[in-house]
């Protein structure tokens, strides 16, 4: 039943056995997948059940029907009769052990180190780095200094080629990794005049690529991006701030899936002669934006926070 789930999955992906040998999707239809997930969850209480029952039948035999059960399971209890009370410890630490496994296999579902936390993050609270000195040097720098900022050009830079724009989503405990292989960029900076930055970093939504054309078309659908009806996502910022040690802060709007949010962007930056080289990580909320209809509203399958991270190198152009 987990073979068919996997495979009548609308999110495609790949199962590999001790994460080196590819398994193959059973060719099934859609349709198999909720009657399956209803068959599977029962088996799995089903187990659950008979296991308990499998003790509690152990049980008994030791301490209702005076049978030396639990002497011939144990290996540290002598194979002849024993007593109650060694009986009785005996079972304590097998239902403690139980009780230890069961923690265990929670602990190793919801604290994965691999996986990134499913706690929702607002799109307002988006963030690469935090903001390590609260107070905005610009707005200590002297008057004098200012108005020698604004006598500076500004630059356009060009994004080079060899950039990536990523992303990371978790589905179903699985982490997914993708980036998307066609965006461009409009870029007006100069160090000297932070505030007169502009940055302007469309996105062609339907050139999302995990690795599985399927998922891949999934995504391009209208269950999430929609991209017959919105092909782009734009981010748009006016202004920079300064946060020292070559960290940045870009705060603007996204636009996505239809709706525009305040989104702040925490990156850093590194400039030598006329080349500048950015990075980022960051989280947004795609429930925020309505990415994922249908059954894929809910969180309890695909995590609302999606990963993002960016890098690129550009190069200045002219200063005017």
């Amino acid at each position: 039943t987990g073979w068919v789930l996997v495979s009548t999955a609308r999110i495609k992906v790949p199962t590999l056995i001790f994460g080196l040998i590819a398994w193959p999707h059973l060719p099934v239809p859609h349709g198999w997948h909720e009657p399956t997930e209803e068959l599977h969850n029962l088996i799995a209480w089903g187990a659950l059940g008979l296991f308990v029952l499998h003790i509690a039948g152990a049980l008994r035999h030791q301490f209702l029907k005076d049978e030396n059960i639990l002497g011939r399971m144990v290996p540290f209890l002598t194979a002849g009769p024993i007593s109650k009370g060694r009986a009785a410890v005996a079972a304590g630490l097998a239902i403690f052990a139980i009780w230890a496994a069961h923690g265990a296999g929670w602990l190793i579902s919801f604290a994965s180190p691999s996986a990134p936390s499913a706690q929702a993050v607002p799109v307002q609270a988006l963030k690469a780095l935090p903001a390590a000195t609260p107070d905005d040097p610009l707005a200590s720098q002297p008057q004098a200094a200012n108005q020698e900022a604004e006598a500076q050009p500004l630059s356009d830079w060009r994004v080079l080629p060899g950039g990536r724009l990523g992303f990371t989503a978790v589905w179903t405990g699985t982490v997914v990794n993708g980036s998307f292989q066609r965006w461009d960029s409009a870029i007006r900076f100069t160090p000297d005049a932070l505030e007169k930055t502009t940055v302007r970093i469309s996105i062609d939504l339907g050139s999302a690529s995990t690795a599985d054309s399927q998922r891949d078309a999934s995504l391009s659908s209208a269950d999430f991006f929609d991209t017959s009806a919105y092909p782009k996502a734009i981010f748009t910022a006016n202004g920079l701030r300064a946060l020292g040690n070559d960290r940045y802060e870009a705060r603007g709007t996204l636009d996505l899936h239809g709706k525009r949010l305040p989104a702040t962007i925490a990156f850093r930056l590194k400039i030598a002669d006329d080349l500048a080289r950015v990075s980022g990580t960051t989280r947004l909320d795609r429930t925020a934006f309505g990415v994922g209809s249908g059954e894929w509203a809910a969180t309890d399958q695909i995590a609302a926070n999606v990963g993002v991270s960016f890098n690129f190198t550009a190069q200045r152009r002219s200063a005017n």
